[in-house]
């Protein structure tokens, strides 16, 4: 009779706890209870087969098999840009990034997704600089003209299975500062946490 003794990789214990059978089952609902599984990471699970030889020797072999999981549900995110408000006349890059919403970013190993961004209207490409790793996108200062509108997009596919994908887009707008005009604040002076000002444009 053979008997079969699972070994977990250090910390997954819990997904071997009381299987002695040739299968390692181990149900979707026990991995994700486990906190120290990351998807996407390569893990060596061994058995031991014990059986008694006719002379009544045991005899053990070790057996191994790699295993890897992936979160296939649907990729879900935002499009967050910093300035939250483009502008025309701002000095510093606006850069675009993704946010996840039903993953976590810094625990996720985001080279398992191919993600590829898209501007409408085009914008040219040297102003244009993409992460390594495709979760930030660019735009060097001085190149939004004013009074624009734009809508960006950025999508996610799955490199293992593509048909695991997901497209979020933005749309905002560039407007153009203020020219010429007047302000003017009421009263002319106060005193300081007594006094509202009024200020009119």
């Amino acid at each position: 009779m053979l008997e079969y003794n699972w070994i977990c990789p250090e910390n997954l214990e819990a997904l071997c706890a009381g299987q002695h059978t040739p299968e390692l089952y181990i149900p979707w609902k026990s991995v994700i209870q486990v906190p120290a599984l990351k998807f996407s990471n390569i893990y060596s699970f061994a058995v031991d087969i014990t059986w008694n030889m006719p002379d009544g020797e045991k005899q053990i072999k070790t057996a191994r098999i790699e295993a890897q999981w992936y979160n296939l549900q649907k990729p879900k995110f935002e499009i967050a840009p910093e300035p939250a408000q483009p502008i025309a006349t701002g000095v510093q890059p606006t850069v675009f990034g993704i946010k996840g919403t039903n993953f976590d970013q810094s625990s996720t190993d985001m080279t398992i997704y191919k993600i590829t961004w898209d501007i409408k209207p085009e914008i040219k490409q040297d102003a244009i600089t993409i992460s390594d790793d495709g979760q930030f996108f660019s735009v060097a200062a001085g190149n939004w003209p004013e009074d624009s509108s734009y809508e960006i997009s950025a999508e996610l596919i799955f490199i293992e299975q593509p048909n695991i994908n997901n497209t979020e887009s933005l749309k905002f707008n560039i407007y153009a500062p203020p020219k010429n005009g007047s302000i003017e604040i009421n009263p002319p002076h106060g005193y300081f946490t007594e006094t509202t000002f009024l200020v009119s444009v």
